[in-house]
């Protein structure tokens, strides 16, 4: 054979046969079924060559299909994925039959082939034989048409023609300027999967060992458009109508989301997708999308979901942490999760819920301290799927505890004050306040039955701070203090102590002056009673010098309008306190309760509490020792409860966030209320109080 010269001449082609038969004779059985042997190769041109094969026994089967096999691997098989393959269906006319092969799909390398046959039971081949072929003319394959001339992306194309590869790697489709998928693939048929396409017209191409060929028609993408949704608003589980152009009509051809959260596909038409608005949809408003496995289409505007409506709920007080709430309404989610109630800005833990009810406890955190009533109005928000709706009447939350919060002191808030009671009213005043930087000289009167102050004459004296107080025949009396303590305002430039004294008669309402106290200047000098007479003593000196405290007390005779030199107390006690009231003769030193009986000082109860101007009490006969301050300037929410009698301490702890030191304090009716003082935050900031607080030791 010749092969053409560059000048045209036809040279002989060089064509290496060797053919190597791997078993020159089939085994014979008496199983019956076809048998036949892959003859010797022939007709070697440029344009092919020619296999053959003999069927020696054909078998009572029928012969469904034949053809030849061949790969780079001995012993091809039908399915092997790199083998290629000539397939004729039906049965041989003869007991021979013969495959022309172009040189493309051949070329240029050394193969196995076999011949073989399928029938209804089995699929036989023939025994191997070794081709090698090298040069020839590429014919190349041929594109005879295509179907369907339209189509969406992931449709399947259709190829129909000749001389394709039947291994599909081997075939490279393009179909405008974008690559087709083969899915499956014969000598004669190519199914491809379309891509993403835009507009019409484009060209169909197939490629194959640098060959290429092109379809006869030209093909048009089809593009899904979406005109309108509707409803666009909705509630969970509403069917959406989305309207449109060139839909499939299979929903498995689509996805369709709300966001990020899968709708579930009712059904489809060429114009429209009827969807569900997805139960676990996790949030109010989200862009519809369309998917259809190539691309997303999103529509032009958001669905929202319509706002939740809050109707009612039950109870309308709650009194513990975990209590039950039920609320009713519509357009809840149905979903777990994408409800969630505040109550007062905590998060309430959800019980039931559907559509139209949600059960939720009432959180821990409005009840945490159990020592501290409860007494107020608080806001319900609903939130659903991050849409919040806010109930139209207020949550009430009451409980009852020792420690109950009152209204706030309206005067200026201010520490290290006096205060005192008589007739079942209290009255508070003088005092230094952080925030104005000033003193003070105000007083107020504060009536328990109706939480309500009223302002009063004005203390008549200098404006003082850490002054002394007691109440005797129905009168308060406020004497002593100095114009600075320590920090507040500091050291001031002099340092100025006083030693007068007022009586305020609440029936007239005027202060009167009585008999200057008689011992040396101090301030914070605590007072007690002893067999229903007033003692004042102790407290921190105007002599700096070391000692600076006093030890000294004085007994005031209210008869003589004087002042009497008693006993001394037992050592130095700076920053001691007397118990309010003073009808107890107890003074306690910052570790430890003393007790006066006339002639000396005696211990009474060790208490393990070390802090300085701390709030003491007496209510029938227990002590109460709290607040103060200790090692750390923003001052203590402790507060104990001592029972003398049978050395029980009960703890009620006001809770973190009520830390003070320098309060005041007066009891009515078994009462203690407690007010003002001082605390720091953020290291150096200070901060005066005008929270009220009633201690009722019996709840």
């Amino acid at each position: 054979m010749k092969i053409k010269s560059r000048s045209g001449y036809l040279l002989p082609a060089l064509i290496l046969l060797l053919v190597i038969l791997t078993c020159n004779k089939d085994e014979y059985g008496s199983r019956d079924f076809p048998r036949l042997i892959t003859l010797e190769a022939s007709n070697f041109s440029e344009h092919g060559i020619t296999f053959n094969a003999e069927i020696f026994v054909r078998g009572n089967h029928e012969i469904l299909r034949y053809g030849f096999v061949w790969s780079r691997r001995s012993r091809p098989r039908v399915e092997d994925s790199d083998a290629e393959k000539v397939t004729r269906t039906g049965s041989p006319d003869g007991n021979t039959f013969s495959s022309d092969v172009p040189s493309h799909l051949i070329q240029d390398t050394i193969i196995y082939c076999r011949a073989f046959i399928v029938s209804s039971q089995y699929t036989v081949y023939g025994s191997d034989i070794i081709v090698g072929y090298k040069g020839g003319v590429n014919l190349g394959p041929a594109i005879k048409s295509i179907t369907p001339l339209s189509g969406y992306c992931g449709d399947t194309l259709y190829i129909r023609g000749s001389n394709f590869s039947f291994i599909k790697e081997n075939n490279e489709v393009k179909i405008g300027n974008s690559n087709g998928m083969v899915a499956e693939a014969s000598d004669t048929l190519l199914s491809v999967v379309l891509p993403h396409l835009e507009g019409s017209g484009h060209a169909v191409q197939l490629m194959l060992n640098g060959s290429t060929t092109k379809a006869p028609e030209s093909f048009e993408f089809l593009s899904t458009v979406i005109e309108s949704i509707s409803p666009i608003r909705g509630i969970f589980g509403d069917t959406v109508v989305i309207k449109g152009l060139k839909f499939l009509t299979n929903i498995d051809n689509y996805v369709v989301r709300f966001g990020l959260i899968r709708a579930e596909i009712i059904s489809a038409s060429q114009t429209e997708l009827r969807v569900v608005v997805p139960l676990g949809l996790d949030y109010y408003e989200v862009p519809v999308i369309v998917a259809s496995g190539c691309y997303d289409l999103m529509y032009n505007e958001l669905f929202r979901l319509e706002t939740p409506v809050i109707q009612s709920f039950n109870p309308d007080t709650a009194s513990f942490g975990g209590q039950q709430l039920t609320i009713k309404g519509k357009q809840f989610s149905p979903t777990f999760g994408i409800n969630e109630v505040f109550i007062d800005g905590i998060k309430g833990l959800i019980i039931e819920f559907n559509r139209n009810s949600i059960s939720v406890a009432v959180p821990f955190e409005l009840f945490s301290n159990s020592n501290v009533s409860v007494h107020k109005t608080v806001e319900l928000k609903l939130v659903v799927a991050g849409q919040s709706v806010i109930a139209a009447q207020h949550l009430t939350l009451k409980s009852e505890s020792s420690w109950t919060r009152l209204n706030d002191f309206p005067g200026t808030s201010r520490h290290h004050a006096v205060a005192f009671s008589v007739n079942n009213k209290g009255y508070y005043g003088s005092g230094y306040s952080h925030s104005k930087h000033t003193l003070l000289k105000d007083f107020w009167e504060y009536d328990p039955d109706l939480d309500k102050w009223s302002q009063i004459a004005d203390f008549p004296g200098e404006p003082r701070m850490a002054a002394t107080a007691f109440e005797f025949n129905n009168s308060g009396y406020v004497g002593l203090g100095a114009n600075a303590i320590g920090l507040f305002p500091g050291f001031n430039d002099p340092l100025v102590f006083y030693r007068d004294f007022y009586k305020y008669d609440p029936q007239s309402g005027q202060w009167k002056l009585i008999k200057e106290f008689k011992g040396e200047l101090r301030h914070s000098a605590p007072s007690m009673f002893y067999k229903e007479e007033p003692f004042v003593g102790l407290g921190i000196l105007e002599n700096t010098s070391t000692p600076s405290d006093a030890i000294d007390f004085w007994k005031y005779n209210a008869t003589l309008d004087d002042w009497i030199k008693a006993t001394d107390f037992l050592a130095h006690a700076p920053f001691s306190n007397g118990f309010y009231p003073g009808i107890y003769p107890y003074i306690y030193t910052g570790d430890r309760v003393y007790h006066y009986n006339g002639q000396e000082w005696k211990e009474f109860i060790d208490i393990d509490y070390e802090y300085k101007y701390a709030s003491c009490i007496v209510i029938s006969g227990k002590l109460y020792i709290g607040f103060g301050l200790g090692s750390f300037t923003d001052g203590s929410s402790q507060f104990y409860e001592y029972s003398p009698d049978s050395g029980v301490k009960r703890n009620l702890d006001l809770g973190p966030g009520n830390q003070r030191w320098g309060s005041s304090q007066f009891v009515i009716k078994d009462k203690a209320y407690i007010l003002g003082g001082i605390s720091e935050r953020n290291f150096g900031e200070y901060f005066d109080l005008a929270d009220v607080w009633k201690l009722d030791p019996n709840r």
